[in-house]
């Protein structure tokens, strides 16, 4: 019988792909019964799906391709074919530590009254990383999902990270998915972040328990991209984005009727908080330079997502003006 299931969707992994594979072949605890279930949403590379197949070989990995766009597409599809009751989630440059499964049925077998988990995520940095940086780790969580010194027990939905997470089987049987109009996905470049988020939001909300289990480790793997400005203020935007759309569904981001003294209203005041943090861009610190970049690109995702929203509020014929 299958003790624990991990699902992972990838999209053009390739090395990264193969580093976290490699992971799961060193894993000390093989005597585990368990599967793994890979969704290839839809990779256009020729390396990804070859990997996946010669670690068929290594491992009891379950093949999937999921052609529609969207990393959550991909981990409903993969749901179907999860044949135990606990279900870990990560993510293709997530690489376990050692003793990784049996922390998870630790993890399990500790808080029987826990639905949802979510577990220690360590930056993994492939290249040197700037001192400041390295020193006060900003924006580490969201950047690179760190999740490290989280004490064990009860935990909100916004502290559950999606490279080291796991949902008991049930929570799916009863209906729950992941929404497919958030997250990662490869026909959008600014798409809204905060997935994993919202679909533990929606749990809470229907009553299921929210546990952190430090046992269980992954290293998140951080490539040299990932440390670039662009990178960093992409992220950033998006998860504007999110949060935007996130507010939108739970009612506290409302449409308020459509006139020019509101539009003009709201520019303003939008003006009025990029002020001091075009003036903080200017400072000698990079920390602040780096604080006030992330917070301006959030305001600006947050922003021109709930315009969209209301865009498209009062053009449905149900809306009207």
């Amino acid at each position: 019988m299958t003790e624990i299931s991990v699902l992972i969707a990838t999209r053009n992994g390739g090395d990264i792909l193969r580093r976290t594979l490699q992971g799961y072949v060193d894993l000390d605890d093989q005597n585990t019964q368990w599967e793994l279930i890979i969704v290839d949403n839809n990779s256009d590379d020729d390396e990804t799906p070859q990997i996946i197949k010669e670690f068929q070989a290594k491992l009891p990995l379950i093949a999937l391709h999921q052609p529609e766009p969207g990393k959550n597409c991909a981990l409903n599809l993969g749901l179907a074919s999860i044949s135990s009751r606990r279900a870990v989630l990560s993510d293709d440059d997530a690489v376990p530590h050692d003793g990784f499964l049996k922390a998870w049925l630790d993890a399990f077998n500790r808080h029987p009254n826990a639905d949802v988990f979510g577990a220690s995520v360590i930056p993994s940095f492939d290249e040197p990383i700037p001192e400041w940086m390295s020193k006060h780790k900003p924006k580490f969580e969201e950047l690179y999902a760190r999740r490290e010194g989280v004490p064990e027990g009860p935990i909100g939905a916004d502290e559950i990270y999606g490279p080291n997470m796991a949902v008991r089987r049930k929570v799916f049987d009863e209906g729950m998915r992941f929404a497919e109009d958030i997250g990662p996905s490869f026909d959008q470049k600014n798409y809204a972040m905060g997935s994993e988020t919202e679909f533990c939001q929606r749990a809470q909300a229907a009553g299921y328990k929210l546990v952190f289990a430090r046992g269980p480790i992954v290293s998140h793997l951080v490539r040299h991209h990932q440390v670039q400005p662009d990178f960093i203020s992409g992220r950033s935007y998006r998860l504007g984005k999110g949060a935007a759309l996130k507010h939108w569904k739970s009612g506290m981001l409302k449409p308020r009727g459509k006139s020019l003294l509101r539009t003009l209203a709201s520019a303003a005041k939008y003006q009025v908080k990029l002020l001091p943090l075009r003036l903080k861009k200017l400072s000698p610190d990079p920390l602040v330079r780096f604080c006030a970049n992330w917070d301006s690109q959030f305001l600006r995702g947050y922003r021109e997502e709930a315009l969209d929203l209301k865009r498209q509020y009062f053009s449905s014929p149900q809306k009207g003006v």
